[in-house]
């Protein structure tokens, strides 16, 4: 009896199997695990996507401000130039490229607006003609253009232009760092012309930029010039006229109902209301958009003497004239045929602010050509607008 007591739980125990997991069953479990870490990441990703655009959309909500209120204060600029006497059209003519021409002096978004060593000059003189008789009037660079060309000199910035255009550099370096120089410019115009404003900016918000230069005896050298950056740490650009742009809430190609509001009188009857476009590449770092003109070269790096911004400033309906920029270019022609507003109407015409037309140099830009510009983030979006 004892015996048979003894012996039941030891059979008990030594007949009990331990049971394992079957593969099936880890393979449900990994692939479950596989799925809820998927689900998971992805969400991280998704926040961390979200808190870049955040960042991007405050940091260009801060320069939008700063750039419109210099913009809107053109609205009631006085002009160094003297209308008295003049032909009411006349003067009114003269005024709106005066201020077009002191627009691209003080918020440049082309390198070739500030840098005299490819031909922009101090001042610029205007003839127009009318009824037979010719209006002559000069216009000379204010008091901030030399603020700025002391800046981008205490930077070195000038070997840098001296490097892009030694033809030292391939065309797909030279495209590049062009148009980096334009988010250099962007920098400029914020801090440059009001160091106080630096103050409003995170060190996150700026980064400084390798560029290859110069020196003052041909040496290559390395230039760190600053620039804002967005929130995948992509230098944030600027287009100070961007008459091309497409994918705008506030503007629209339209002189007959959206006329410029620089020209009152609509002496140049294709102006319609632009407005600067502060823009960041977004996350694939492309920003898909054309700068336009300028002078000696256009957005691609093909050389182009015709195209330059202050000749732009006056309009196809003119018989107008710009010295020094026909005798410098030798274009022939004495009366100026095209203007920014009517880029798209000549062979070869680049609107700034439009997608690219051809398939850019730079290898950044053409992986993601022609759609590069879908995803970027910009100021003319409510809300990135003060």
């Amino acid at each position: 009896m004892m015996g048979k007591t003894y012996t039941n739980p030891i059979r008990s125990l030594l007949g009990r199997r331990r049971r394992s997991f079957t593969l099936a069953e880890l393979i449900v479990t990994i692939v479950i695990i596989t799925i809820l870490m998927g689900i998971t990441w992805g969400a991280i990703l998704r926040v961390r996507q979200q808190g870049r655009v955040a960042k991007t959309k405050a940091t260009i909500a801060k320069i939008n401000q700063i750039i419109m209120e210099r913009y809107d204060s053109y609205r009631t600029r006085r002009v160094p130039i003297d209308t008295r006497g003049l032909p009411p059209l006349v003067a009114a003519r003269f005024r709106l490229w005066a201020i077009r021409c002191i627009m691209a002096w003080e918020m440049p978004d082309q390198w070739d607006e500030i840098d005299p060593s490819t031909g922009v000059v101090s001042s610029y003189t205007l003839e127009i003609e009318e009824n037979s008789q010719t209006y002559v009037r000069t216009i000379r660079a204010p008091a901030l253009w030399d603020t700025y060309r002391r800046f981008l000199a205490r930077l070195n910035a000038q070997g840098v232009a001296q490097k892009i255009h030694s033809g030292q550099l391939s065309p797909m370096e030279a495209n590049r760092y062009g148009r980096l120089l334009n988010a250099v410019l962007l920098y400029m115009i914020v801090c440059a012309s009001d160091p106080q404003n630096r103050e409003l900016f995170a060190d996150s918000e700026i980064a400084w930029l390798p560029f290859p230069g110069l020196d003052q005896h041909g040496q290559d050298i390395t230039v760190k010039l600053p620039v804002f950056v967005d929130g995948w740490g992509n230098p944030i650009y600027f287009i100070r006229c961007p008459v091309g742009f497409p994918d705008s809430d506030i503007q629209v190609a339209d002189p007959e109902n959206h006329h410029d509001a620089f020209d009152p009188l609509r002496v140049d009857p294709n102006a319609y209301a632009t407005f600067p476009l502060v823009v960041s590449p977004g996350p694939d770092g492309a920003i898909g958009l054309s700068f336009g003109s300028r002078a000696g070269y256009d957005a691609f790096g093909n050389k182009d003497f015709s195209a330059n911004y202050y000749s732009l400033a006056v309009s196809r309906q003119w018989k107008a004239r710009v010295l020094p920029i026909e005798q410098l270019a030798a274009l022939g022609p004495a009366f100026r045929q095209y203007d920014w507003f009517n880029l798209n109407t000549i062979p070869g015409g680049n609107l700034s602010g439009a997608p690219y037309r051809a398939t850019p140099l730079d290898d950044q830009e053409a992986e993601h050509y022609p759609n590069g510009h879908f995803d970027n983030i910009h100021n003319h979006r409510a809300e990135t607008m003060p």
